[in-house]
C-alpha cells in the first residue's frame, strides 16, 4: 500500500494541463481535480490519486479477506462468498441500468470484482487444478464471446459498450486464460521477458504520468488527430518503461517500498502480539 500512497500523492501533486498552469496558476489547475475527488470521498479512498490506482487497494483488500478465510479454515466458503460479492458488483455496476441498484462506491473498486479473481487464482494454486491447453482456450473464447454479448445487450439498454470493466463472461474468459498459461509453463521463458515482467507494477503505476506529459507535449506542438494519438501512444509506451526502469534504480523503487511495507507490518504484528 506504500506504493499506492506514494503514487497517489504524486498524481495529486502533478498538474495535468500545463497550459492552464501557465495561464491561471498551479493551484487553479489542481483545484478542479481535487474538488472532483472530494465529491466522492469514499470512492476516492478505494481508488487513490488517479483512477488506475484502484487495482492496488482492491488487490490488498482481496488478499486480506482471503487470509481471513484461510486462517479460519473456511476454504469451502471462499469461492461462494466471492461469487456473491461479484454478482452484487455486477448488479450495482454494469447491470445497474436494469436493476437500479446503487452501491456506495464504484463497484470496480474495492473487493467486488477483485475478490473472486484473486480467490480463483488462490484456489487453483492451493488445489493444483489443471486444464489442458485446448479446453482452456475454448473456455476463454466462450467467455470472451459471452462478455461481448453481454456488453452489446447492456449497450442497447443504455450502458455504453466501452464502460464495462467486468461482466459474467469475464470470469470464464479470465479462468480460461489462467489455465492456458498454466498448461504452457515455458511460454515466455526468456531472460528478456523476465526482465520486462519485473517492470509490470512500476510501469502500471507510472504510465499515466508519462501519458500526461505526452499529452502536454502534443498540445504545445499543436498536434491533432491520428498523428497526436500516435505520438502520445508511442511516447507513453517507451517513456513508461524508461521511467519505470529509472525509478527502480532509486530508493523509491516498488521493490524497496514493498520490502518496507512488509517490514512495517511484521513490526506491527510483533508489537500487537507482545
Amino acid at each position: 500500500m506504500l506504493i499506492w500512497l506514494m503514487w497517489s500523492i504524486i498524481y495529486l501533486a502533478v498538474p495535468f494541463n500545463l497550459a492552464v498552469v501557465m495561464e491561471h496558476g498551479y493551484l487553479a489547475e489542481r483545484e478542479g481535480y481535487i474538488g472532483y475527488l472530494l465529491q466522492t470521498p469514499i470512492n476516492t479512498l478505494f481508488e487513490g490519486g488517479m483512477v488506475h490506482l484502484w487495482y492496488i487497494p482492491s488487490l490488498a483488500l482481496s488478499v486480506l479477506i482471503i487470509s481471513w478465510f484461510a486462517n479460519n479454515k473456511l476454504f469451502q466458503l471462499l469461492l461462494p462468498v466471492a461469487a456473491i460479492v461479484y454478482v452484487y458488483g455486477l448488479i450495482a455496476g454494469s447491470y445497474q441500468v436494469i436493476t437500479d441498484v446503487e452501491a456506495p462506491i464504484f463497484t470496480r473498486n474495492g473487493p467486488f470484482f477483485a475478490l473472486l479473481m484473486v480467490a480463483i487464482g488462490f484456489e487453483v494454486r492451493r488445489n493444483d487444478w489443471r486444464m489442458g491447453s485446448r479446453p482452456a482456450v475454448a473456455l476463454a473464447l466462450t467467455g470472451m464471446m459471452f462478455h461481448f454479448t453481454e456488453a452489446y445487450f447492456l449497450h442497447q439498454k443504455g450502458h455504453e459498450f466501452f464502460t464495462n470493466d467486468y461482466l459474467i463472461g469475464t470470469v470464464p474468459l479470465s479462468v480460461g486464460l489462467l489455465f492456458w498459461l498454466i498448461s504452457n509453463p515455458n511460454l515466455g521463458k526468456h531472460n528478456y521477458w523476465h526482465t520486462l515482467a519485473k517492470l509490470t507494477l512500476p510501469v502500471y503505476v507510472c504510465h499515466i504520468l508519462v501519458a500526461i506529459i505526452a499529452n502536454n507535449i502534443a498540445g504545445f506542438a499543436g498536434l491533432s488527430g491520428p498523428l497526436r494519438d500516435g505520438v502520445v501512444f508511442s511516447f507513453t509506451l517507451v517513456g513508461s518503461y524508461i521511467l519505470a526502469y529509472t525509478i527502480e534504480l532509486t530508493p523509491l523503487s516498488c521493490r524497496n517500498l514493498r520490502q518496507l511495507g512488509s517490514t512495517t507490518l511484521k513490526k506491527l504484528e510483533y508489537q500487537s502480539n507482545s
